[in-house]
């Protein structure tokens, strides 16, 4: 059971008005509702109103918390009381990535991820057939176990941050087919291109790289004689 005082009003030396209580022997201090997703800012207000606006930024906070809405956590993605939804979750872990240092191409196609999990989501609960249906969707292997692995990250992600955690992805990587590449036919010619597209190369290609000779059919007879 959470340990909620009744916030009480206060205000600093340049006439701005808050709000602090205790919630779980913490103290809290707020400044407008933005914290648990509401508009009201009484600093917004004229100085002779401000007070009586942070009495009803009071009473919505305490009402907000004992029914159990959500209270987030001051300049961090976490959640100091109550419970957010598996896409609210997801929302904050996509956040979460966004602003740590990855590569721009990273961002996006996490971005294109969270999206996609959305639109294949029927409702606020993430559901672990839904995702293996939207995973399914991918026949090429190397897609496949590409969007796996950011739906993989941003879930691990959600679970750090407060989901609950449970076997959201139950299809596993896909195999890869291996690719027999057929042999250059004119190994000259494309020493010649590699040569073309970056000169540097040249001498390290003509001197680490010698073709084998090739065996006539004169040599071929030579080699036998000696042998017999």
């Amino acid at each position: 059971m959470r340990n909620l005082s009744y916030p009480k009003v206060g205000q600093t030396k340049d006439l701005k008005v808050f709000i602090s209580f205790h919630l779980n022997n913490q103290k809290i201090r707020l400044y407008s509702g933005k914290r648990i997703n509401s508009s009201l800012n009484p600093n917004n207000h004229p100085i002779e109103h401000r007070l009586s606006m942070a009495n009803l930024l009071a009473a919505e906070v305490y009402s907000h918390i004992t029914k159990g809405g959500v209270l987030k956590s001051h300049r961090r993605e976490t959640i100091q009381s109550g419970r957010l939804s598996d896409l609210e979750y997801l929302k904050l872990a996509l956040d979460s990535k966004l602003n740590s240092n990855y590569s721009a191409k990273y961002k996006t196609t996490l971005r294109y991820t969270y999206r996609d999990i959305v639109d294949a989501s029927n409702g606020n609960k993430l559901c672990a057939d839904e995702l293996s249906a939207m995973l399914n969707r991918y026949t090429n292997a190397t897609s496949y176990n590409t969007f796996r692995r950011h739906v993989n990250a941003l879930i691990n992600e959600a679970v750090n941050l407060g989901m609950d955690e449970r076997d959201l992805l139950k299809n596993k990587s896909k195999k890869a087919k291996a690719k027999l590449h057929k042999p250059f036919r004119d190994i000259g010619l494309i020493l010649d291109e590699i040569k073309a597209f970056n000169s540097n190369l040249s001498p390290v290609l003509s001197s680490d790289i010698r073709m084998p000779p090739q065996t006539t059919s004169r040599n071929k007879g030579v080699m036998l004689g000696g042998l017999l």
